[in-house]
């Protein structure tokens, strides 16, 4: 039920994460897509412009011919005739000759083109060249020449070009604003605007922060298109991006919460952290004293993993008990322990070469061979009989597992059942294997009240251990009345906090050099406890 509701916990932390990466993602793509659609409109604004001042051009070169005619009534129907068959809605046609505007498709006329540069309010006066552009308020002037001196003028109403806007500006959301570019001709006077047309809603001519703008500029005429849009295209584009996002994130984020549990639940993030760890040297071994319960001075130690974790400090075993169950880690882990005991029991002064040292390994670690080779040579590192191994209870002793025991014990090392009273105590396995030790295991012990106040099962347990000739260290013992009762029944050796907790290696060497007694004759928990 527990794994269930971490995976529900986790199916709705993804859906959460979905939901929330596709609206940031939306968010940033439908402004992008909107200022896209913005930039697009005046980019298409100033194209328009330009394939019709293109048709313009085209249309009046068909009429270069004209500009050596004179202007007469043949001249002038042929203009008029140009005008009516425009597709791009010229308004008016002329010719000019050395600076001057003799004939349009409305008669004879003579204008020079100082007189028409100064009747601009904005604008510039290219030398007669191919599709060159005056424009001001009103009108569009294009001026095509193939022969220098003789000039084919055009004038159409910008408005024509708005034509081509008013049905693709964002549904009445958007304003175009085409303006003049260019420089202002010489003699020319500039007016206050140089816009030439404008589409869509004149409230959304001025910008603001409801407003999203954008623009363009013509590479080849001077013309510039700016294009103010209200922010409401970009919801517009936010919410069908949303949804279709959250459709494409969403299963991957759901599937990816039970790879995630699927993860978690074989261990693969602690095992890195736990090899990281492990490399770095933050893994040590510290030692639990065991005294003798009659000459209350040191026999042995237990070797105990410690984490020196970074910031939250020295860890015990049991604030990382995964670690000794994972199939992986608990190999390096062992054979990490095995070295470290043998090389702090090789360098230990001569005082301290009675002291044994007992190393937990689990049943399951057994069955490899490996771990058999390697126990087996680090005793013979060490002096005889220097190094016990304790079977842990926390699965059950296989086959396999028996064969190993004995092949070490076959080497003079000593085994013993750990936690024993708990966990997978077997009384046919303590007679088959016949171990050299049993460890009472702490919840025994914890109920001894007085020096005759043993229960009955661990009174039991001790006789048991004593007509098997099997010697008994008691574990947990954390008041005096508890270390008397057991010395009184045959323990021969006790552990536990009235002596002191896992230390490091010096400071156990500390206890032993200065032949340390513990005193069991007062009424109170000894200093020794530490």
């Amino acid at each position: 039920m527990q794994k269930f509701w971490y995976l529900h916990r986790l199916i709705a932390g993804s859906i959460i994460l979905a939901v929330f990466l596709s609206a940031v993602l939306a968010l940033l793509l439908a402004l992008r897509s909107a200022q896209s659609t913005i930039d697009q409109s005046a980019r298409r604004a100033v194209a328009n412009a330009e394939r019709l001042i293109d048709r313009i051009g085209l249309d009046l070169q068909k009429l270069d011919v004209l500009a050596q005619r004179p202007c007469d009534d043949a001249t002038v129907a042929k203009l008029r005739d140009a005008v009516y068959g425009s597709t791009a809605q010229i308004r008016e046609i002329g010719l000019i000759n050395d600076a001057t505007l003799y004939c349009t498709n409305f008669g004879p006329v003579s204008v020079s083109l100082d007189t028409i540069k100064q009747s601009l309010e904005v604008g510039t006066f290219i030398s007669a060249g191919p599709n060159s552009v005056v424009a001001n308020n009103s009108s569009l002037y294009v001026y095509t020449s193939l022969n220098r001196g003789r000039v084919i003028n055009a004038v159409i109403n910008p408005t024509a070009i708005a034509e081509f806007e008013r049905t693709t500006l964002t549904n009445g959301r958007a304003h175009l604003m085409m303006s003049y570019s260019g420089p202002p001709a010489s003699g020319t006077r500039i007016g206050d605007s140089d816009m030439l047309y404008e589409v869509g809603p004149a409230e959304l001519k001025g910008s603001g922060a409801s407003t999203l703008e954008g623009s363009y500029r013509s590479k080849r005429y001077p013309l510039f298109a700016q294009v103010t849009a209200d922010r409401a295209i970009f919801w517009d584009e936010y919410w069908p991006t949303a949804s279709h996002l959250l459709g494409v994130i969403l299963p991957f984020f759901v599937v990816g919460a039970f790879v995630m549990d699927r993860l978690l639940a074989s261990g693969v993030f602690s095992r890195v952290r736990y090899m990281q760890a492990l490399k770095r040297g933050q893994f040590k071994v510290f030692y639990q004293p065991i005294v003798s319960a009659r000459t209350r001075r040191l026999v042995g130690v237990e070797a105990l993993l410690r984490w020196e974790h970074p910031k939250l400090g020295v860890m015990r075993a049991a604030q990382f008990a995964e670690l000794f169950n994972d199939p992986v880690m608990d190999e390096p882990i062992a054979r990490f322990v095995l070295e470290t005991v043998c090389n702090d029991v090789k360098t230990a002064p001569i005082v301290a070469k009675h002291l044994w040292c007992s190393v937990n390994i689990a049943p399951a670690l057994l069955e490899r061979p490996s771990i058999t080779s390697a126990i087996v040579g680090y005793s013979k590192q060490m002096a005889r009989q220097q190094l016990r191994i304790e079977i842990t209870e926390r699965t059950p002793v296989s086959a396999a597992a028996e064969i190993a025991i004995r092949e070490i014990r076959g080497h003079a090392i000593k085994v013993g059942l750990d936690d024993f009273g708990t966990g997978y105590s077997n009384i046919n396995q303590l007679q088959t294997l016949a171990y050299d030790f049993i460890k009472l295991d702490g919840l025994l012990i914890r109920g001894i009240q007085s020096v005759n106040g043993l229960s009955p099962v661990l009174d039991s347990v001790i006789d048991l251990a004593t007509k098997l000739d099997t010697e008994i260290v008691a574990e947990g013992v954390e008041t005096i009345i508890q270390a008397q009762a057991l010395g009184a029944r045959n323990v021969r050796s006790l552990q536990g906090y009235l002596f002191s907790q896992a230390k490091p290696f010096g400071e156990v060497l500390t206890l032993v050099m200065q032949e340390h007694a513990f005193d069991l004759t007062q009424s109170s928990t000894l200093s020794g406890a530490g």
